[in-house]
């Protein structure tokens, strides 16, 4: 793909995360719950659990309700029967079907009659409900959907029992790891990430024995670590790589995303075998990135801000568009190829808000069209996801 590099935009670029598209890989599918019948009832009720990809037959096959493990009746691959253990609390406990594959969602069942509660299961397991009833409302309370995830230990800690890391997985998103500490008899998330560095447990008070967790590798993984740095909430935001220089491939352009919302530049480079996050922004001048280290063939001139001063210049700009008093910004780059994007520009005192759509020619910008709406198909060979506003 050929390089290029985004504008100089306005100040502050908006507030947007990484979710990258990672390959799931391939395998079985997980079980997944659709109903419970009945929904409540003491110990030892029989509850007949509806869904799909719980196996033929039970093998290693578990239904965990609550802290507690259930009697199973009766299992087959779209239906489980099982009574509800003894020893839980009166109230909603989330019941969930774990077998060789997986764990499923929860789907809550309420226990009359409170009982004690059961101990934790071994390591590598699906954890503990309480340590994940903290990560689920610690993932919560940022405003991140937990659904379709599965929690397991990721590695205990022998010097002190009551620090421990787990991760929550989902198919098609980095693992998120969480630093949890039994505080009084509840875990209590204390730290989170897609990495966890030897300094951040370090000071948080982690035991030595659990520092070496995963560092980032992918860039998903840097961009989320550094959007947690940064205090940028993920939920709704996506990110692909646009260009990846020819010269040195350590060095790449991802595009960030947002409905509604401008897109924005994300320099990587990858250092001792890990991606990390130079910058981001919604826009870059050429001296600020050869500032960054940036390889040359991702540096280009001219930029979209001159070649949109020549195109006003020849006059076959939209009426009333002159050439000073704009602030540029990227507006959208085209997924289907991303030679071709548009800049947003408002004039001020002048055409207000017009659009521009370039598209990167023999080692240059060139401005096709412009206007104060740019519908697709428009333009000869212009992708059909460039549209604005």
């Amino acid at each position: 793909m050929r390089s290029k590099r985004l504008i100089v935009l306005v100040a502050c670029c908006s507030a947007l995360v990484l979710i990258f598209a990672v390959g799931a890989g391939c395998g079985k599918k997980g079980p997944s719950i659709t109903s419970i019948a009945p929904d409540t009832g003491p110990a030892g009720t029989e509850v007949k659990i509806t869904g799909e990809n719980f196996g033929t037959s039970q093998g290693d096959g578990v239904v965990h309700v609550g802290t507690g493990v259930a009697d199973v009746v009766a299992w087959s691959e779209l239906k489980i029967t099982v009574k509800v253990p003894s020893g839980l609390p009166a109230a909603a406990q989330g019941i969930s079907v774990l077998t060789d594959v997986g764990e499923s969602n929860q789907v809550d069942f309420t226990v009359t009659g409170a009982q004690l509660q059961q101990p934790e299961r071994k390591e590598g397991e699906v954890e503990h409900i309480s340590a994940v009833q903290a990560m689920i409302a610690f993932m919560q309370s940022k405003g991140v959907s937990t659904e379709g995830m599965t929690f397991s230990v990721v590695q205990i800690s022998a010097k002190d029992r009551n620090w421990k890391i787990d991760e929550a997985t989902e198919a098609g998103a980095p693992t998120i790891y969480f630093l949890l500490h039994n505080e009084n008899g509840d875990w209590v998330v204390k730290d989170d990430g897609t990495a966890l560095s030897k300094a951040e447990l370090q000071a948080k008070g982690a035991p030595s024995d659990l520092f070496g967790t995963p560092t980032p590798a992918t860039q998903a993984q840097a961009f989320q670590d550094y959007l947690k740095k940064q205090g940028i909430n993920p939920a709704g935001l996506s990110v692909t790589i646009a260009r990846v220089s020819k010269t040195d491939p350590t060095w790449q352009e991802g595009v960030a995303r947002k409905a509604g919302q401008q897109d924005a530049m994300v320099i990587f480079h990858k250092v001792g075998g890990n991606w990390t996050v130079v910058d981001m922004g919604t826009g870059f001048t050429n001296a600020q990135l050869k500032q960054l280290g940036v390889p040359a063939d991702l540096i280009h001139t001219p930029t979209e801000a001159q070649a949109i001063a020549t195109f006003i210049q020849s006059g076959n700009a939209e009426p009333g568009v002159t050439e000073t008093g704009w602030a540029l910004s990227v507006y959208k780059v085209s997924r289907i190829d991303p030679d071709w994007e548009v800049v947003k520009g408002i004039q001020t005192g002048g055409a207000g808000v017009n659009y521009f759509v370039l598209h990167w020619e023999n080692g240059q910008w060139v401005v096709k069209d412009d206007g104060g709406q740019i519908t697709a198909g428009s333009i000869p060979g212009m992708p059909s996801d460039i549209t604005a506003p």
